[in-house]
Protein backbone atom coordinates (compact mmCIF):
# COMPACT_ATOMS: atom_id res chain seq x y z
CA UNK A 1 0.00 0.00 0.00
CA UNK A 2 1.07 3.49 -0.75
CA UNK A 3 0.42 6.82 0.44
CA UNK A 4 -1.17 7.64 3.86
CA UNK A 5 -1.51 4.92 6.52
CA UNK A 6 -5.34 4.75 7.41
CA UNK A 7 -6.10 3.60 10.68
CA UNK A 8 -9.16 2.37 12.56
CA UNK A 9 -10.83 0.90 15.49
CA UNK A 10 -10.76 -2.69 16.55
CA UNK A 11 -13.34 -3.16 19.28
CA UNK A 12 -12.02 -6.78 20.43
CA UNK A 13 -8.44 -5.28 20.46
CA UNK A 14 -9.70 -2.65 23.83
CA UNK A 15 -9.73 -3.76 27.02
CA UNK A 16 -13.07 -3.13 28.76
CA UNK A 17 -13.90 -1.25 26.02
CA UNK A 18 -18.25 -0.84 25.95
CA UNK A 19 -19.52 -1.62 22.12
CA UNK A 20 -22.00 1.12 22.51
CA UNK A 21 -19.27 3.65 22.99
CA UNK A 22 -18.21 3.42 19.17
CA UNK A 23 -20.45 5.94 17.33
CA UNK A 24 -20.53 8.29 20.42
CA UNK A 25 -16.93 8.70 21.54
CA UNK A 26 -14.98 11.95 19.68
CA UNK A 27 -11.09 11.70 18.94
CA UNK A 28 -8.36 14.08 20.45
CA UNK A 29 -6.85 14.62 16.81
CA UNK A 30 -3.48 16.04 18.92
CA UNK A 31 -3.53 13.06 21.14
CA UNK A 32 -2.15 10.64 18.12
CA UNK A 33 0.95 8.86 18.39
CA UNK A 34 2.63 6.01 16.94
CA UNK A 35 2.07 2.50 18.73
CA UNK A 36 3.57 -0.36 19.20
CA UNK A 37 4.66 -2.74 15.95
CA UNK A 38 2.05 -5.27 14.97
CA UNK A 39 2.54 -8.10 12.77
CA UNK A 40 -1.18 -9.79 13.20
CA UNK A 41 -2.48 -7.82 9.99
CA UNK A 42 1.11 -7.50 7.79
CA UNK A 43 4.98 -7.95 8.68
CA UNK A 44 6.10 -4.58 9.83
CA UNK A 45 2.87 -3.42 10.84
CA UNK A 46 1.96 -0.57 12.80
CA UNK A 47 -0.65 0.84 15.51
CA UNK A 48 -1.55 3.97 16.82
CA UNK A 49 -2.37 5.27 20.35
CA UNK A 50 -5.13 8.14 20.36
CA UNK A 51 -7.04 9.63 23.40
CA UNK A 52 -10.92 10.03 23.09
CA UNK A 53 -13.27 11.46 25.05
CA UNK A 54 -15.89 8.91 27.21
CA UNK A 55 -19.42 9.98 25.67
CA UNK A 56 -20.82 8.78 29.08
CA UNK A 57 -18.76 11.72 30.98
CA UNK A 58 -18.18 14.20 27.81
CA UNK A 59 -16.84 17.57 28.77
CA UNK A 60 -15.03 19.10 26.54
CA UNK A 61 -12.80 21.83 28.29
CA UNK A 62 -11.65 18.33 30.17
CA UNK A 63 -8.90 16.19 28.75
CA UNK A 64 -9.70 12.69 26.94
CA UNK A 65 -10.03 10.46 29.37
CA UNK A 66 -9.92 7.29 27.11
CA UNK A 67 -6.45 6.08 25.54
CA UNK A 68 -7.05 3.29 22.50
CA UNK A 69 -5.11 1.47 19.92
CA UNK A 70 -6.16 1.58 16.37
CA UNK A 71 -5.06 -0.73 13.84
CA UNK A 72 -4.03 -0.78 9.97
CA UNK A 73 -7.26 -0.41 7.70
CA UNK A 74 -6.52 -4.07 7.09
CA UNK A 75 -7.51 -5.14 10.20
CA UNK A 76 -10.76 -7.41 9.18
CA UNK A 77 -11.82 -7.09 12.68
CA UNK A 78 -11.83 -3.10 12.42
CA UNK A 79 -15.18 -1.56 13.29
CA UNK A 80 -14.68 2.34 12.38
CA UNK A 81 -12.40 4.34 11.06
CA UNK A 82 -13.83 7.96 11.21
CA UNK A 83 -14.24 9.56 14.68
CA UNK A 84 -16.45 12.49 15.72
CA UNK A 85 -14.68 15.51 16.50
CA UNK A 86 -15.05 18.09 19.46
CA UNK A 87 -14.30 20.78 17.49
CA UNK A 88 -14.16 20.40 13.60
CA UNK A 89 -12.41 24.00 12.82
CA UNK A 90 -9.08 22.81 14.72
CA UNK A 91 -5.87 24.02 12.18
CA UNK A 92 -4.28 20.95 12.23
CA UNK A 93 -6.57 18.46 9.91
CA UNK A 94 -7.04 17.88 5.94
CA UNK A 95 -9.79 17.74 3.79
CA UNK A 96 -10.37 13.47 2.94
CA UNK A 97 -10.00 13.39 -0.56
CA UNK A 98 -11.70 10.13 -0.59
CA UNK A 99 -14.46 12.42 0.63
CA UNK A 100 -14.35 14.67 -2.33
CA UNK A 101 -17.54 15.83 -4.08
CA UNK A 102 -17.42 15.25 -7.74
CA UNK A 103 -18.01 17.84 -10.30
Amino acid sequence: MRGPQLFCLNPDRQENFPPDFMRRMAIDPASLQLGEPDSSIRPQGLTCRAKFWNPNNYWPSAPADMQLTLTEYADPGCQQTYFLLINPQVDMLVEDELCERMP
